[in-house]
């Protein structure tokens, strides 16, 4: 198996709307697009629920904990 470079695939995805899938595609992945995702919330970067854009997952709580929408969508 391909060892991935996830800090790669972090810094690629980081402030794109690609999908999981697309980056198996591009890096010629071993894995499901699922682990594409797991692993990105593991390294903590998510998809903003409103924009579909990927951001560091602190973007999305705020001070009270609640889910928010990326400081684009709320601009």
């Amino acid at each position: 198996m391909k060892r991935v470079d996830w800090d790669r695939v972090f810094e690629y995805l980081r402030g794109s709307c690609y999908s999981p899938a697309q980056v198996v595609d591009y890096f010629d992945l071993d894995c499901e697009p699922g682990d594409v995702g797991e692993k990105m919330l593991d390294m903590g970067l998510e998809v903003c629920p409103g924009c579909g854009w990927w951001v560091e997952s602190w973007e999305l709580v705020d001070e009270n904990g609640e889910v928010v929408l990326c400081d684009n969508c709320k601009g």
